[in-house]
């Protein structure tokens, strides 16, 4: 098991951003659901994830979210899974 690591992307396309699969809060989802949840949350399309930091701790698992909407809006987005 992993206690510590960092992973940094830039430029990630919101198609290949959707594919992904993410357990967060003990529930498994989707990165199309975080999409449509920032899309919907700001009325705006995601145009490109600037950033997105995942950092594995021993006691957490943190997801940043930096991503560029199509009306021009940046939003910033953690999500934390606190491991068992």
């Amino acid at each position: 098991m992993v206690n510590h690591m960092d992973i940094e992307m830039t430029n990630v396309d919101p198609k290949d951003f959707s594919d992904q699969h993410f357990s967060i809060k003990n529930n498994k989802i989707d990165g199309k659901d975080i999409l449509r949840e920032i899309e919907k949350e700001h009325n705006s399309k995601v145009k490109n994830f600037e950033r997105i930091d995942v950092k594995i701790r021993e006691k957490e698992v943190r997801t940043n979210l930096k991503a560029l909407l199509e009306n021009g809006e940046v939003v910033n987005k953690t999500y934390r899974e606190f491991k068992d």
